[in-house]
């Protein structure tokens, strides 16, 4: 127990405590308690220290289970307590731990009453509000008890007493008791002024209190002498309390709220300054808790866009602003409420330009709207969904700005800022600035920009000139449905010859480029200049390389990168794949292709659509010289990180003629130069990654939690294979260190262990001879390290076990995998008989290199050729050879088979470290944001340019398990934070692919144990039981089917022309589709796996996703209609619990159901409506495909269609459902008749979008509800997330059928009923 203390004292100590000391503490706590015998002295002391552990663990996290087990187990340490008889022991020793007992109680219900009351928000009349109540009273009963004793033995009772007052004032302030409870609270915080010394900490506490209470009393009687004076006593307290005291934040947030009610009151601006300097020092002296930190960021960024909006000074609004930035970049991404604090950040920066009318200014507030506007990726998002939005205005006029600061000062350039303010000046109104210049017209930006190029000239030009110009550009290019926007930076004008900013349609943009670069060739040839012939214009343009006074490591020859490179695009796909001379433009090209070697390259999937037109295309930046010395050119396509460009050691300077030579055989020269060949992975190389690793990433690389499953690893016994001995070993201490092989096995036999030859098979020698080359190729790379153990399935997993046996193994993937020292993923081999290449053969591919001869010196990389007959070589040469660094892993991984596997989602997902091996290199992946590879930079490359942010995304799989270890909330609930992270490894899980149907639970049983052990509970079919109705609203992705069952049409199909009615529905692709409606008589369906229930995303084939849940950006999951679950696991024992998990037992929640005549049906109450009662509309709209990591999760397009009132008026959205298109189409009244719509959740209309993202883009979004019957906002909307249920399946049961989103006045007005509702 002092262990535990000393960690939790430890970690409270400073700003930067270790978080994992409190989970640490907490489970030697929990240990020593199981080690204690009932009646044992000691047990109220550990309960209580466990208190102290779990309020510490809300406190940083903001968990509300935590706060949960805190109040639950001071109450187990007080009712142990007064049983063993404590407060009569008489014992300084005993009394003491007592008191402590009291105090820890009492803090913590105080503290789980303050949090009740916040989500109450205001409302004192609902459940969270009477709980609150009931928190407070216990904790004044516990402060008052705890004040008497220590009177009655002459202790010092100062910190209680303020205890006291400070539960009677909150509940005085809360419940409208102040009468009573504030006067108490006043007489007890005078006592305690008149006993605490002048200027301690408790004496100043004690000021601050009855300053907070005069407050309120301004609250209730509007008198501004109350709150002046409460304002006194607060300022003058908050200077006594030290900033290194507990108190501090807290007490300089209550001066900042007293002085924002004094604003309010007043309208002095000058009452918002001083909120607004105090909430500052509130979050300079806030270090602890991520969701208190951006709980304050939030309030702060609040009153500093309401200063921004009514203030005329520059200065103060400068300073603030600057502070506030500081504040806002210091919060590690994403947060909860980021995007709500760059928007109200951004607006400031706007204000700050509309005051000072500088170009910098502008240009720093475009900026701040990109990142808020963007991802990390670059993509256009909202709220951390991505969206599209038409920002080509706001494209044109950021780069409009950028390129108008380049210019020298002249009048010009002055009329155009001005032009430019005037503009803006006119857009940004109160009270969101923002909207204006991001929904700025392009029309309004051409106009701009006729004043931007006329300053390039000199020339100043008048409004009525510049509308003129942009009008007769804008009729010269044509139609605006056939142009493509370019932007190139205001240098290319002279280098081409025209205006390439000019919108334009793409083939016409490429064939001027085409004419201008074969004129300005000639042209220069014809001054007597040499361009280099494997330099396009554009990268002639760049000058990525630049002559160095003397040779470096990593320089080539006499060239190294320019970091001065001025940046222009490189060019669209369409482009690139043109330039088959340009060595750069090559290098690039092998980058962002499939195949490199292939004949008819194609561009990689994942980077054939662009957000934007404008930022289309490849890039190149020069990157910070890295630790090593080494420049490197950073290359990204939509601005999508795809790789490196290097320069290899220096050459000696070559002569013309082998300059020739080498430009004559390119090919053959990048496949036989000078470093390459038969190349094969490095085990010394891979050894120091892995122990690197090892030794220094600690938690970051560790998946293992505290809690016991993982903690106790000596509970599973684990086959492994010994590499040297070629046998069958089982793991004896959990020091011992294995690889996993992960691997595609293909239509390919595999010598399995069976039950007959496991015995010989633990014999020296007693593997087969011939293993499969995969298998064979992991031994032998686990040898070539010096280590011995590996873990394949298929030798180490006994195959031909029992059903039970074999879930019982599968679930305990997660132990295996956490436990691992690493995985080997075979990723290049398509069958378990391919091998893994660079272990045994050769990588099939080799870097793309080039090579770029240069004349010595020559700054515009000018190559001259002067033939031998003239008598001289001419100048000297040298030979600059480039290689390109190895594809990122995420693009490598994302066109395997491997990735196509549904088994190896938890092997990503819960291996600490992998190492991939691919046909050109070998990855290395763990916890830490840099992925390593063979031939690659390895380390962290950041470019020159400040306003470039780094364009590589983290993948799903490492933020999931990320998100899932760590123990921030970043302001949500610990349940929502879990859910979130289950409902996106179960959309990857379900888009991909199982050679055994009935393998749907055990491929992901591991991952599965996993959440269950972080929401501590078990799963039903694959849904957690303690988020089962959330876990109910998952959505179809694509076309599913029952899981066991083949959809297809009759084979006797009438032709369309001769189809009823309502049976031939049209299509938004100008086809039509077959409707069937279902027989009369329903029957039992043989063919369905009744091993997963129809209420399980488990019991249906196809990609899944939680859709209903996408929009849901408020921090907690949303409210349960539900009552009470149930279910019959098969013969085995019915279990039963609630959703409302509270501390009641859960044996009295325990209930029998009768015994089904099918497996795992699932009974709970709910409100229920006729499906009748509502008409599905005929038309079907397709919705846009869910992502993760920048893919498009499922293969096909999702239909939906609205739901529609006894009016007619769209009122929610119904998801298609293979097998039920016929609903809603009259094909079948008899069979809707016996459907019902299940209410299982409510949102408010805050909390969720009214629309949808549609499949292709030039759609309108999908709306949800008919707006003007149906609030989008406001207290009169929010919306029912539904589960449609069939009860005519043949038997007694229910069974699902889809699910629907219905707003929350059309659902009341359809009257549902609470029933019981039983889905098999």
């Amino acid at each position: 127990m002092r262990l535990a203390t000393s960690l939790i004292h430890e970690y409270e100590r400073g700003q930067n405590g270790n978080p994992q000391n409190v989970q640490t503490a907490i489970q030697h706590l929990q240990a020593a308690l199981n080690d204690l015998e009932e009646g044992s002295p000691l047990r109220p002391l550990v309960f209580s220290e466990l208190c102290y552990a779990h309020t510490s663990e809300y406190i940083q996290s903001g968990s509300q289970r935590a706060i949960d087990d805190a109040v639950q187990n001071g109450r187990w340490a007080h009712i142990a307590a007064l049983l063993l008889g404590l407060p009569q022991i008489d014992s300084d020793a005993v009394f003491d731990s007592y008191c402590r007992l009291m105090n820890n109680f009492g803090f913590a219900l105080s503290t789980r009453a303050q949090e009740r009351l916040r989500q109450a928000a205001g409302n004192t009349h609902n459940n969270q509000a009477a709980t609150a109540l009931q928190d407070l009273d216990e904790a004044i009963e516990l402060a008052r008890e705890h004040k008497s004793m220590l009177e009655a033995r002459g202790e010092p009772s100062d910190a209680i007493t303020f205890n006291l007052a400070a539960h009677l004032s909150t509940r005085g302030s809360k419940m409208g008791t102040h009468a009573t409870d504030h006067v108490e609270a006043i007489g007890l915080l005078r006592q305690l002024q008149q006993t605490a010394p002048a200027g301690s900490e408790s004496h100043s506490s004690a000021a601050l209190q009855i300053g907070q209470l005069e407050v309120e009393a301004f609250k209730r009687t509007k008198s501004l002498e109350a709150l002046d004076a409460g304002l006194r006593a607060m300022e003058g307290a908050v200077e006594g309390i030290p900033a290194s005291a507990e108190m501090f934040a807290l007490s300089h947030n209550a001066v900042k709220s007293a002085y924002l009610d004094r604003h309010k009151h007043t309208g002095d601006i000058d009452d918002l300054a001083k909120a607004l300097k105090f909430s500052a020092r509130t979050l300079d002296a806030n270090p602890c808790a991520q969701h208190l930190k951006v709980r304050y960021l939030v309030a702060h960024l609040t009153l500093l866009h309401r200063f921004a909006l009514a203030t005329t000074s520059l200065s103060r609004l400068d300073q603030l602003e600057r502070q506030a930035s500081k504040h806002l970049e210091s919060m590690p991404r994403p947060f909860l409420d980021e995007p709500k604090c760059r928007r109200l950040h951004s607006d400031v920066v706007i204000k700050k330009y509309l005051l000072s009318k500088k170009l910098e200014d502008l240009r720093n507030a475009t900026f701040t709207i990109y990142e808020m506007l963007h991802d990390d990726s670059g993509h256009t998002a909202l709220n951390g969904q991505r969206i599209r939005m038409n920002l080509v205005g706001y494209y044109r006029l950021m780069k409009l700005v950028d390129r108008l600061l380049r210019l020298p000062r002249s009048r010009a350039r002055t009329a155009t800022a001005e032009a430019i303010y005037t503009c803006i000046s006119g857009l940004c109104k109160p009270p969101s600035l923002i909207v204006g210049l991001v929904e700025v017209s392009p029309d309004v930006v051409g106009v701009l920009e006729m004043y931007e190029r006329s300053a390039r000239t000199g020339e100043v030009i008048s409004e009525e000139v510049a509308k003129q110009r942009a009008a007769e550009a804008h009729q010269e290019e044509g139609s605006s449905s056939q142009r493509q926007i370019h932007d190139f930076n205001g240098p290319l004008t002279n280098i081409f010859g025209f205006d390439p900013t000019l919108p334009m349609h793409k083939q016409r943009l490429a064939t001027r480029l085409s004419t201008a670069e074969r004129i300005i060739v000639q042209r220069a040839k014809a001054e007597g200049k040499h361009p280099n012939p494997r330099l396009c214009l554009t990268c002639q343009a760049l000058k990525p390389l630049r002559p160095v006074s003397k040779t470096t490591s990593y320089g080539g020859g006499d060239f190294e990168w320019n970091p001065d490179m001025i940046y222009l695009p490189l060019g669209t796909w369409d482009q690139l794949r043109t330039r088959r001379d340009c060595s750069i433009c090559r290098l690039v090209r092998s980058l962002i292709v499939t195949d490199p070697e292939s004949d008819a390259p194609v561009l990689h999937p994942r980077l054939q659509i662009a957000d934007d037109p404008e930022i289309e295309g490849a890039g190149v930046y020069v990157a910070e010289e890295q630790e090593t010395g080494e420049r490197v050119l950073i290359v990204h396509y939509n601005q999508k990180l795809v790789g490196h460009l290097r320069i290899l050691p220096g050459k000696q300077p070559v002569s013309i003629t082998t300059y020739l030579q080498a430009q004559l055989t390119p090919e053959n020269y990048r496949q036989h130069g000078s470093e390459s060949g038969n190349q094969k992975a490095s085990p010394e190389l891979l050894r120091r990654w892995l122990e690197n690793c090892s030794s220094t990433h600690g938690e970051t690389c560790s998946h293992r939690s505290t809690s016991p499953r993982y903690l106790n690893d000596k509970a599973l016994p684990i086959v492994l294979v010994d590499v040297v001995d070629r046998c069958l070993v089982t793991r004896t201490s959990s020091t011992t260190k294995y690889f996993v092989l992960s691997y595609v096995r293909g239509a390919v036999s595999v010598p399995a262990t069976r039950q007959d030859n496991y015995a010989s098979r633990c014999r020296p020698g007693g593997l087969p001879a011939e293993l499969p080359a995969t298998i064979q190729d992991a031994m032998a790379f686990v040898q070539s390290l010096g280590d011995r153990y590996l873990w394949v399935d298929t030798l180490c997993s006994i195959q031909d076990i029992d059903r039970y046996l074999k879930a019982k193994l599968c679930a305990s993937m997660d132990v295996i995998l956490i436990h691992a020292y690493a995985t080997i993923v075979a990723l290049s081999s398509n069958k378990v008989s391919g091998g893994i290449l660079g272990v045994d053969i050769p990588w099939s591919r080799q870097a793309r290199r080039e090579i770029l001869t240069i004349d010595v010196g020559s700054s515009e990389l000018y190559y001259t050729p002067i033939p031998k007959s003239a008598g001289r070589d001419g100048p000297e040469k040298v030979t600059v050879e480039l290689i390109a660094t190895p594809t990122p892993l995420d693009l490598v991984v994302a066109t395997s088979v491997w990735d196509q596997r549904a088994w190896t989602v938890q092997e990503r997902f819960l291996s600490p470290r992998c190492l991939y091996f691919t046909d050109q290199t070998v990855y290395f992946r763990c916890g830490s944001p840099h992925v390593f590879s063979q031939g690659g930079v390895n380390g962290p490359v950041r470019p020159i340019s400040e306003c470039l942010a780094a364009m590589n995304q983290e993948p799903m799989d490492a933020k999931l398990i990320k998100s899932l270890r760590d123990s921030k909330t970043n302001g949500m609930t610990e349940e929502k934070k879990l859910f979130d992270v289950y409902k996106e490894a179960v959309t990857m899980y379900t888009n991909r692919t199982l050679s055994q149907e009935g393998d749907i639970l055990d491929a992901f049983a591991g991952a599965l144990s996993l959440f269950c052990t972080a929401f501590r509970s078990q799963h039903w079919c694959g849904l957690p039981t303690s988020v089962l109705a959330h876990a109910l609203l998952w959505t179809p992705a694509e076309k599913t089917y029952r899981r066991g069952l083949e959809y297809s049409a009759p084979f006797n199909a009438q032709s369309i022309s001769t189809r009823p009615p309502g049976s031939i529905v049209p299509t938004n692709r100008g086809t039509v589709q077959l409707v069937y409606a279902p027989s009369e008589v329903t029957v039992v369906d043989d063919n369905v796996d009744r091993r997963f229930p129809s209420w399980s995303w488990a019991g249906w084939k196809g990609a899944v996703d939680y859709r209903l849940f996408q929009d849901d950006h408020k921090g907690r999951l949303p409210v349960l209609l539900v009552g009470q679950f149930g279910i019959n696991l098969g013969a085995r024992t019915d279990l039963c619990f609630t959703p409302d998990r509270g501390e009641s037992d859960p044996a009295q929640s325990r209930r029998h159901l009768p015994l089904p005549s099918v497996p795992n049906v699932l009974q709970f109450l709910a409100p229920c409506v006729p499906l009748t009662n509502f008409n599905i509309s005929h038309e079907v709209e397709y919705i846009s495909p869910a992502k993760q990591g920048g893919k498009s999760q499922a293969s096909t397009s999702k239909g939906v269609r609205p739901i529609l009132d006894r009016q007619g008026k769209r009122c929610g959205l119904w998801w298609e459902q293979a097998g039920y298109v016929y609903v809603g189409r009259g094909l079948s009244s008899g069979a809707e008749a016996k459907m019902i719509l299940v209410g299982v959740s409510s949102q408010s209309g805050d909390a969720t979008r009214s629309a949808l993202e549609p499949l292709y883009p030039e759609e309108e979004p999908i709306t949800m509800f008919d707006a003007e019957v149906y609030a989008e906002s406001g207290h009169e909307s929010g919306v029912v997330n539904v589960v449609a249920v069939d009860l005519d399946m043949g038997h007694e049961y229910g069974e699902r059928i889809t699910v629907a989103r219905i707003h929350q006045k059309a659902w009341q007005v359809a009257q549902p009923t609470m029933r019981m509702v039983r889905l098999a």
